[in-house]
């Protein structure tokens, strides 16, 4: 084989792993196959001898010894899923991170404030109520024949009755 058909090979199963580790199904995927792990870990003393295992009563202390259930969570089986769920959440992290990055930009025109309403007593109510209603696009609403406010038949709660 060529170096150029060795590259593209590479680059290809690079670019599909990524995809792959990029997916937040795979992470669920991953979490599937942790579980069971998990749960023998809960059931079995982890970090315990297996003589005290065998005197303290459990059962089948060959399986136990055979699959290193006492030390689960330091088995191979169990480090390589985790060290793939590690990765996979990193990668989401980094791919959202830089996804989101590349989205955002400085704030739209529309967004930016265009004027600053000075606040005294110079300014009336009307005042108030003419720059938000030309300026800011804010309307009134009617009360509804239920309630005070325009709440959908809701009164205010924080209404100080008189």
């Amino acid at each position: 084989m060529d170096k150029k058909r060795i590259k593209e090979d590479l680059s290809k199963w690079g670019g599909w792993s990524y995809k792959k580790l990029s997916s937040m199904r795979v992470s669920v995927y991953i979490l599937a196959l942790l579980l069971p792990f998990y749960m023998l870990g809960t059931i079995f003393p982890q970090g315990g001898d297996i003589g005290l295992y065998e005197e303290a009563g459990g059962k089948f202390p060959g399986v136990v010894r055979l699959f290193d259930l006492l030390n689960i969570f330091q088995t191979p089986w169990f480090l390589i899923p985790a060290l793939l769920l590690f990765a996979n959440i990193f990668v989401c992290a980094y791919d959202r991170f830089f996804s989101l990055m590349v989205r955002t930009g400085p704030a739209p025109e529309t967004l930016r404030p265009e004027f600053i309403i000075p606040l005294g007593s110079h300014m009336d109510e009307a005042a108030v109520e003419r720059v938000l209603k030309e300026k800011l696009g804010f309307r009134d609403v009617p009360p509804s024949e239920k309630g005070e406010g325009g709440r959908g038949g809701k009164a205010n709660p924080w209404k100080v009755k008189e």
